[in-house]
């Protein structure tokens, strides 16, 4: 794993091996993850917990309080995978960005585009339950519950957005001409 170098310093041979894999590898790993993400989203119970197309009712602006009377149950399941999702998301994020050599602009555009297609893939996951959550509010007025919810999922929000920042900006370029 360690090899010396000539004048006697280590170095690290696999990570350096990792880091030359290049579009390649940002591309298949980042991808890897929004596909394993959506196929198991589709499975998930939370996903069938409103049978009549939660994306449909939210866009026709129906509320989703009559389908349920008390949609507590539903918009934690929700938080939690959105949760689960994120616990898994993050560090392979940050194990993609490490290993890929982002500095070849096709190295860096293969991790960005997927990268932004599975956080905003996130987004929708919590932006469902956290609409769900303003309309239970709107309906049934605050609670200490619910605004420890509202907190959460704008929590969340912060989240996805500031480790996608993280993730997509450009590596700094060295300047050789001001040495």
């Amino acid at each position: 794993m360690f090899c010396m170098s000539v004048n006697g310093k280590s170095q690290l041979r696999f990570l350096s091996i990792l880091r030359k894999i290049g579009a390649v590898a940002a591309l298949i790993l980042m991808l890897t993850a929004l596909l394993l993400l959506i196929s198991i989203m589709r499975t998930t119970y939370a996903s069938l917990v409103n049978y009549d197309s939660s994306l449909s009712r939210l866009i026709t602006g129906r509320t989703f309080i009559c389908g349920f009377q008390y949609p507590a149950g539903p918009i934690k399941r929700w938080y939690f995978l959105v949760t689960f999702f994120l616990a898994i998301a993050l560090p392979y994020t940050s194990l993609a960005r490490f290993l890929t050599h982002r500095k070849i602009p096709l190295a860096y555009w293969s991790f960005v585009i997927p990268t932004v297609a599975l956080y905003l893939y996130l987004l929708i996951i919590l932006t469902i339950p956290f609409s769900w959550l303003i309309q239970y509010i709107s309906a049934m007025g605050f609670t200490a519950r619910r605004l420890y919810a509202v907190f959460y999922g704008l929590a969340g929000y912060v989240v996805i957005l500031g480790f996608l920042f993280w993730a997509v900006r450009k590596p700094h370029q060295k300047n050789t001409q001001s040495q």
